[in-house]
């Protein structure tokens, strides 16, 4: 069976994904049956409930959706309940919406061939589209749109010559600007003709655009991209990240990122990881076993995954599935949505998932024979379910000004199984059985050897509104793969919820904890001319931008002198005095 697939603007797709070692293709595989319902993938995945009541389409979120089957150059603004909000919108080459779900970028090219960026306000009536923010005769680069976190502006990634077989090798320039959604004003940060890039998001409250930076020319997620940040200033240089997996997208505050790869024990196994996005530090590491592609995305204003799987397939067809993966992966595994495509003839269409705009509802759709999707929408939060029949999303949004500032919609959590963490001896006797850190399911227990930990390191808190910390490795042999901060509450009381994964070779020398040693930090406090009396080692967040970082799993050492003096050491070993340190708490 071939299988050929329709792009649809922002919707998840079945992933065909490069990663050091090999590329994970969407395949097919025959079966004799189709997978029991609940099939585990990746530890216990709780099964898509019947049809609920209480649940209904709501005019309050909508789509731009195309107007033309198999195209999104022609799109239009529609509610749930299927009414039209504006005209028709042509030229559209890609809409992406903004992290508060009012506002979506409209890129778009003239017959002459102009690239223009637009913005439309989903919530002004009459719907507007805006006047030209930027117009360029370069190209956007695949991935080349990203929003800021605050919805206030765009980094825009593009090239000034289209790569075919008559230019492949003519030298390609490839630019990065932002774009202010307000005003209009374009700022170049940097101009290159050795790379290309591709944008993930933009974090401006640390002041970092994270990026897929790849020699040009070359696909996205080949081997040779890498991941790398870059201050949203011009001028900034680049930061390359070591990376032993291929990054995909960002969280709605480009906190987070998304990646895929082997797993850390090695292949055959794949994993999806999260990552830190200013330091690519591992957060979550969760395994999953799929009979064919996979794909993976964040709900939107949430940490929350959604995971789009195959289940299986035989000669009528394929089966797909859509898991809500709460807390980076962290949290409990629900199937939302399952569909069987019939093949038709030799080929097949993958379905398409989509969320609304604020991630209270994600739907899993599959193309008809008239061009429209059908499917389930499904709330995230009961699992109440509607069917729902539109034509191709192409960019959800909110039409209702209320919902623009709404919280982020969180899926409920269990509560942490907290224990005692006032001693190393306590930590200890609690994290073998910390549901975070075994990976145990709600409603099972595990037990971990304690001979597997290393001895735990109290870590202060500099700031009164952040927790003391403990962190705790986890150890096999002489290397530390694992490292496990456990917050320490005002009780006493704790649970681990931070974690660090070694993901390098396994011959590695693992994770340093801490990144410096004591004996070493206070070697660089002599030779600053203080004589040590005491160490201990500290956290608060603090951004690379400031020219240093911290955070809870690379602690600075606080040294303190006999004349009350008083200087730090970073994990990156930089010797600062507490005039550099203390405004920043």
């Amino acid at each position: 069976m071939s299988r050929s697939s329709v792009v649809i603007g922002a919707a998840l797709l079945l992933l065909a994904v490069a990663a050091a070692g090999g590329v994970y293709a969407v395949r097919s595989t025959f079966a004799t049956s189709q997978p029991e319902s609940g099939e585990v993938l990746s530890g216990h995945i709780a099964s898509a409930p019947p049809l609920t009541s209480g649940f209904a389409l709501d005019p309050r979120y909508g789509w731009l959706t195309a107007m033309q089957p198999g195209s999104v150059s022609s799109v239009a603004l529609v509610n749930e309940a299927g009414a039209q909000l504006s005209d028709r919108i042509d030229g559209v080459t890609l809409a992406l919406t903004s992290p508060n779900g009012r506002y979506v970028a409209l890129w778009s090219t003239t017959p002459q061939g102009t690239s223009e960026l637009r913005f439309l306000d989903a919530v002004l009536r009459p719907v507007k589209i805006g006047g030209v923010s930027f117009a360029t005769d370069e190209h956007l680069t695949d991935r080349g749109l990203a929003w800021a976190n605050d919805s206030s502006a765009v980094v825009v990634a593009t090239v000034n010559l289209a790569r075919t077989r008559e230019t492949q090798n003519v030298p390609v320039r490839a630019t990065l600007r932002t774009v202010d959604r307000q005003s209009s004003a374009v700022t170049t940060l940097l101009t290159t003709d050795l790379a290309a890039f591709g944008v993930f998001g933009w974090n401006r409250n640390a002041k970092s655009i994270a990026l897929l930076v790849s020699p040009p020319g070359a696909s996205r997620g080949a081997a040779a991209s890498s991941y790398a940040t870059l201050e949203d200033h011009p001028g900034a240089s680049l930061q390359l990240k070591t990376t032993t997996d291929v990054p995909v997208n960002a969280d709605y505050s480009a906190r987070y990122v998304a990646a895929v790869g082997d797993c850390s024990s090695g292949p055959p196994c794949r994993a999806v990881f999260v990552h830190d996005a200013l330091t690519y530090q591992t957060i979550a590491e969760t395994t999953l076993v799929s009979q064919g592609g996979w794909g993976v995305t964040f709900r939107p204003r949430s940490t929350d995954l959604l995971v789009h799987v195959q289940r299986g397939s035989d000669m009528t067809g394929a089966t797909f599935a859509l898991e809500l993966w709460a807390d980076l992966g962290r949290g409990a595994k629900r199937e939302v949505a399952r569909i069987h495509v019939t093949a038709n003839g030799p080929s097949l269409t993958i379905p398409g998932s989509w969320s609304r705009a604020d991630g209270s509802a994600v739907a899993l759709l599959q193309r008809l024979s008239d061009g429209t999707w059908s499917g389930d929408l499904v709330d995230t939060a009961t699992l109440a379910r509607v069917p729902i029949t539109t034509r191709q999303p192409v960019a959800a949004v909110v039409v209702d000004a209320k919902l623009e500032a709404a919280p982020a919609i969180r899926t409920p959590q269990p509560s942490p199984a907290r224990y005692p963490v006032r001693t190393a001896e306590d930590v200890l006797r609690g994290v073998v059985t910390d549901p975070f850190v075994t990976g145990a399911q709600p409603g099972t227990s595990v037990r971990l050897e304690p001979a597997s930990f290393g001895a735990p390191l109290y870590v202060h808190a500099l700031r009164a509104r952040d927790h003391d910390l403990w962190l705790v490795p986890r150890v096999i042999g002489p290397r530390t793969v694992q490292v496990y901060a456990v917050i320490i509450d005002p009780d006493g009381y704790g649970a681990a919820g931070i974690a660090v994964i070694w993901t390098g070779d396994s011959g590695g020398s693992g994770i340093q904890v801490p990144p410096i040693g004591e004996a070493r930090a206070r070697d660089l406090a002599a030779s600053g001319g203080v004589s040590v009396i005491a160490a201990d080692l500290v956290w608060m967040t603090v951004a690379p931008i400031e020219g240093f970082l911290c955070w809870e799993m690379a602690p600075m050492w606080r040294l303190t002198g006999g004349d009350g003096r008083v200087v730090y050491v970073t994990s990156d070993g930089e010797l600062k005095t507490a005039a550099e340190v203390e405004p920043f708490r």
